[in-house]
């Protein structure tokens, strides 16, 4: 069984695609990403990209995929030592590279990531 970690971006394109993931993997994320989606979804129906009626109903289908949260202590000192490390500007991405780094096998994100700021910045390639 693979554990993938997704990011708010494939999150919501799992949705938006109808994308059914086989029986045999696992998705985990932090528990921020229910905040995230949430966040994306407002700012769509503010900037008139989407429709209210469309957002509410993207936020009840991801309501309903099968997603484990992990939102545990270790995990955020995990998140906070990366952050700080990296010389990141928020601990919101640490999350994703700290779950991967306890639990995961893979990062999928539906969008590519800025490059965060700081000299020693984590990515993909480097988490582990």
């Amino acid at each position: 069984m693979t554990r993938f970690i997704i990011d708010p971006g494939a999150a919501i394109r799992l949705v938006e695609q109808g994308i059914q993931l086989p029986n045999n993997h696992t998705l985990l994320a932090p528990t921020l990403l229910l905040s995230q989606i949430l966040d994306i979804l407002y700012s769509r129906v503010r900037n008139g990209n989407l429709t209210e009626e469309a957002g509410m109903e993207i936020n009840g289908i991801f309501a309903k995929l099968k997603i484990r949260y992990l939102g545990d202590a270790v995990r955020h000192r995990r998140a906070w030592t990366l952050a700080a490390k990296a010389g990141m500007g928020s601990t919101s991405n640490a999350e994703y590279f700290a779950l991967i780094q306890l639990q995961g096998d893979a990062l999928i994100a539906g969008v590519r990531r800025q490059k965060q700021t700081g000299p020693n910045s984590p990515d993909a390639g480097s988490v582990r």
